[in-house]
């Protein structure tokens, strides 16, 4: 599987950035003659359409992360210091593994897959 992204969003993509891009590239499928080709829809319930879904792998990262230092080397000998970071928690939650592969689905069964 080749992951390329969506060229000129953000490092996120959205339901709304995916749905847009799945649609996009629905309707330009060549279909046999006389096959019925359904308007993709959506359906957005308060915000979901801005629920950030999946990194966007056309956006590349700024810089590699800096190298670990050699195991037992005192922190004291290092000479540059990485900027503190954020910790995230998250609750895990069931809903972007079924919302994944129900995308998932439905992308197969527009491509034939």
């Amino acid at each position: 599987m080749v992951l390329e992204g969506i060229p000129g969003k953000g490092a996120e993509l959205s339901l709304k950035d995916i749905h847009q891009q799945v649609a996009a590239r629905f309707l330009g499928l060549e279909l046999p003659d006389g096959q019925i080709r359904p308007e993709p829809s959506t359906l957005v319930v308060d915000t979901a359409e801005q629920l950030a879904f999946a990194r966007n792998h056309a956006v590349k990262p700024s810089a590699p992360p800096a190298p670990a230092p050699p195991p037992g080397t005192p922190l004291a000998h290092h000479t540059t210091r990485a900027a503190p970071t954020a910790v995230r928690i998250e609750r895990r939650s069931p809903w972007p593994a079924l919302i994944a592969l129900t995308l998932g689905l439905c992308v197969m069964a527009v491509v034939g897959s």
